[in-house]
């Protein structure tokens, strides 16, 4: 090809060539700047990860983040071991409380006596009872398992016992008491 026969093809096609190559360059220019994306958030991503490591090779990542997943997978047991022991002491712990408060004698004013069910969840624990009269006041305290106990019940301190077992854990039942 003689420079003569190119000069003619240039005047010809030059507009067409010299778009060709500014949309190619303008294509290479979009793609360098994805890949240079690209390569930034992997390079943010591998500090990330060698951060707490001495030496950046791979073995030493792998490595630190093996030993960081069993020191989690040690503390996720050991409170996983927590969560049941506490859950065991709640079960007997006194967390349904109800209070009757009742008149045992017509010649006294007032419901100044009452009986108090302190139970666990097992539905164990004990009953207070206080009777006033006008010569004093007394009280008894009464074990209590399973609901039951070995001493006879009055009827106030049955049912203290009833609307602390059925009860909400942790609140009175001296509301429901008109």
């Amino acid at each position: 090809m003689v420079f003569g026969e190119v000069n003619p093809l240039y005047s010809n096609y030059g507009l067409y060539l010299w778009l060709g190559l500014v949309g190619l360059t303008a294509l290479l220019l979009v793609w360098l700047i994805t890949l240079q994306l690209q390569v930034g958030r992997a390079l943010w991503h591998y500090r990330r990860l060698v951060r707490d490591v001495d030496r950046g090779n791979l073995e030493d990542v792998l490595e630190h983040q093996l030993q960081l997943t069993e020191r989690m997978a040690e503390e996720v047991a050991e409170l996983s071991r927590g969560s049941r022991s506490l859950g065991e002491t709640l079960h007997h712990a006194l967390q349904r409380v109800a209070v009757v408060r009742f008149n045992p004698f017509q010649d006294t004013g007032s419901d100044q006596s009452f009986c108090v069910a302190l139970l666990d969840d097992m539905g164990d624990g004990v009953v207070l009872t206080s009777i006033f009269s006008r010569e004093g006041c007394r009280t008894y305290a009464k074990p209590i398992l399973s609901g039951q106990s070995k001493y006879p019940l009055s009827s106030e301190e049955r049912e203290a016992i009833k609307q602390a077992r059925i009860g909400v854990p942790g609140k009175s039942a001296d509301t429901l008491v008109g």
